[in-house]
């Protein structure tokens, strides 16, 4: 179990959020890694265990966050696949991401890739408890 408690948060200067599950390690880096990126994106970063973000998502204290969620301007939400080509749109570097998410069959593809990574990124950082 990782008892690491990082919390990265920015304001958010567009009313857009990137929200992350702040008890991962492998999430919490990549929260760090992407935050300047997206601070000048007008994004706020924080963990979906900020009990505003709980409550917006309607989250069940103490069960796990399933997926990296991006709450938009307008209130709509954004999970998971859809939420990281919601943000590769809005960075010009990581445009091909978006431009290939429009190909039929290609979000199908990314809704896979990305259910396989966040299955197993508690194992990613080599924090998994070997089971005998």
């Amino acid at each position: 179990m990782n008892t690491e408690k990082t919390v990265i948060t920015a304001e958010s200067r567009n009313g857009e959020w990137v929200l992350y599950d702040g008890e991962c390690s492998f999430c919490t880096s990549f929260a760090r890694r992407f935050e300047n990126t997206l601070t000048r994106r007008g994004f706020g970063i924080a963990p979906l265990q900020t009990p505003w973000a709980a409550q917006r998502l309607g989250l069940k204290a103490g069960s796990p966050p399933v997926e990296m969620t991006v709450l938009r301007a307008d209130g709509s939400l954004a999970g998971g696949a859809r939420g990281v080509v919601y943000l590769a749109r809005k960075i010009w570097w990581a445009l091909p991401l978006f431009i290939f998410a429009q190909l039929p069959g290609a979000m199908r593809l990314l809704d896979w890739g990305y259910r396989f990574i966040a299955a197993r990124r508690h194992c990613l950082t080599g924090a998994c408890a070997r089971k005998e």
